[in-house]
């Protein structure tokens, strides 16, 4: 079985997605998984207490 991991760290932490089966190592793969790092990427920009420039710690 084909297995791909990904880690970057986002929010502060190290977040990996592992994708298995046929099509793991695809381009198609890293962009989905690309994608999901980008949507971490979006929620931490707007939820996050400690960037100053985080819509929840805008004052």
């Amino acid at each position: 079985m084909t297995r791909q991991a990904f880690v970057e760290q986002i929010m502060g932490l190290p977040v990996s997605v592992h994708v298995r089966g046929p099509g793991a190592d695809s381009p198609a793969a890293a962009d989905a998984v690309a994608g999901v790092f980008a949507e971490l990427r979006a929620m931490d920009a707007v939820f996050s207490p400690y960037r100053p420039d985080s819509r929840l710690s805008a004052r």
